[in-house]
């Protein structure tokens, strides 16, 4: 399978299963006090494999380092998430949703360092308007990225500056709508050889068109709601 993937049209691929038995978390476990001390019990120098389900070494330094901020919006009701559409010239994961994020730089002394910096320079979001709850453990990509992924807590109000040469759109979905695992959907790519497998989450936009979220985005919220409802 090629590594960038940008063949494949994800949002075609077969869904397997839906998971509808496991439960919705309720508010108290979405509480940023409550994701705060999840977090702080996390092993999070364990690696979790993502997007590759099939054996590979528990070294990750065969893979490019990377993080992504999973930004929390503390709105008046309700929390959301906020999501960016990633630029359709970019080189790997072209067009697709994602959280900010990128590769780790030498100026970076570690990943939440890496994330925020990420953030700010795809869509104008100073660290200093985000309280980081904690990280999750690494995420391994098919395209050869080991993730770490920061969950950080934002209070409005807020002024995003989104960068175009990176980022063509900033949308939020409510959290709630994400941790409903009736929302996680399990689709597979048949290859000649074997299945693969992977999370997508369609979020409607609009009465025609949808936000679809796949690939390592949908396994990081699929892995945030395992572990807070642990």
């Amino acid at each position: 399978m090629s590594r960038r993937l940008t063949t494949l049209n994800a949002q075609s691929c077969p869904i397997e299963q839906v998971t509808h038995l496991l439960p919705a978390l309720t508010q108290a476990q979405m509480h940023p006090t409550v994701i705060q001390k999840h977090l702080a019990h996390t092993h999070t120098a364990s690696l979790y494999l993502g997007d590759i389900d099939h054996q590979i070494s528990t070294h990750t330094s065969a893979y490019t380092k990377a993080a992504v901020l999973i930004p929390l919006i503390a709105r008046q009701n309700s929390m959301t998430v906020l999501l960016t559409q990633r630029a359709h010239h970019l080189y790997d994961h072209p067009g697709q949703i994602s959280f900010p994020g990128g590769k780790h730089t030498n100026q970076d002394s570690n990943a939440t360092d890496t994330a925020l910096r990420e953030t700010h320079e795809e869509i104008g979001l100073a660290a200093k308007q985000i309280t980081v709850l904690g990280i999750m453990p690494k995420y391994i990509t098919i395209t050869g990225y080991c993730i770490t992924p920061v969950i950080g807590l934002i209070t409005p109000p807020f002024t995003l500056t989104p960068d175009p040469s990176e980022v063509t759109e900033v949308f939020e979905v409510p959290f709630d709508f994400l941790m409903n695992p009736a929302h996680h959907q399990h689709r597979y790519i048949q290859t000649d050889q074997e299945k693969r497998y992977f999370y997508a989450i369609t979020y409607p936009q609009t009465e025609v068109n949808n936000y679809f979220i796949w690939g390592a985005t949908a396994g990081l919220i699929r892995n945030l709601y395992l572990l807070l409802a642990s």
